[in-house]
């Protein structure tokens, strides 16, 4: 059987840490939970009961215990 990838899971994270790089770009720190990640996956990050999800491609690296995305806000 297949293993999932982190695309596919449904699993619900929380946030470890908020990093500011500028007033409109952050770093967001996630426990990894051991999932297997291989350079270029992405995950579709949202808040939970709204319907808002977006894509975003993994800013860590694949020996990391954590996986972080850059978020950068755009109006």
């Amino acid at each position: 059987m297949k293993e999932k990838s982190i695309l596919e899971r449904k699993d619900h994270i929380k946030v470890q840490q908020i990093r500011n790089l500028t007033d409109s770009a952050y770093v967001l720190r996630f426990n990894r939970n051991r999932q297997p990640f291989v350079a270029g996956q992405h995950v579709i990050l949202g808040i939970k009961n709204e319907n808002n999800a977006r894509e975003y491609s993994v800013y860590s690296g694949e020996q990391d215990d954590y996986f972080e995305v850059l978020i950068k806000e755009v109006l």
